[in-house]
């Protein structure tokens, strides 16, 4: 298996499907409502009214996404980093604009929260001298929305692993939110074509099958 769907295996079997759908039915919502806000400013600095309005809105939108699944999660407080912790994973949010996403907003706290994806980056960026010798044992993902929301700046979410420096130019894993799910449907489908099969001399008990 490759290093990025072992990335995408992990994080499928950490993250609650649930958990996605209902940040995405969340986050709209956030968006909009600092557009609205920002509608009330001076042109002059609407976007950074806007800008300063998205954080807290849509750490709330996580938060209640975080919430409605029961996921254990630090509390919300001012411009401290929202994260939930579900499985082995750490799941934290970030909003970039449409084109290359950059790494302006790489606080020592986001710094600290990704130390543990320098054994993730080790999965896709094999060093034939000295690899892997564990498993992974923790991993961050950031939700990472993308775009304004408006018609001309339309949103999408993608899940992104950036390495233990947070090079979001360069994710070790990246995945738009629509294709991430179908991961979970995949799952699915190889639990229901297992079937049990009886250990080597072992009788199958055709009255009982046939009853």
């Amino acid at each position: 298996m490759e290093g990025k769907e072992k990335i995408g295996k992990i994080l499928s079997e950490s993250i609650p499907r649930e958990l996605l759908l209902s940040f995405e039915h969340f986050y709209p919502a956030a968006l909009e409502k600092a557009i609205l806000i920002g509608k009330g400013s001076d042109s002059g600095h609407r976007a950074s009214v806007v800008g300063h309005n998205r954080h807290f809105a849509l750490n709330e939108a996580l938060m209640h996404a975080l919430d409605e699944c029961g996921i254990k999660r630090n509390p919300l407080r001012g411009n401290a980093i929202l994260v939930g912790s579900v499985g082995i994973a750490s799941v934290a949010r970030v909003h970039m604009n449409h084109g290359k996403w950059d790494n302006s907003r790489r606080s020592k706290a986001k710094l600290k929260l990704c130390e543990p994806n320098r054994d993730v980056a080790a999965l896709v960026q094999l060093d034939w001298l000295d690899p892997p010798t564990s498993d992974v044992q923790a991993i961050t993902v950031f939700l990472v929305t993308e775009g304004d929301g408006t018609e001309s700046s339309p949103a999408g979410v993608y899940l992104a692993v950036p390495d233990d420096n947070m090079d979001l130019r360069n994710p070790v894993f990246v995945e738009h939110l629509s294709i991430f799910m179908a991961r979970y449907q995949q799952s699915q489908d190889v639990a229901d074509r297992a079937s049990p099969v009886l250990k080597a001399g072992v009788k199958r008990n055709e009255q009982s099958d046939q009853s």
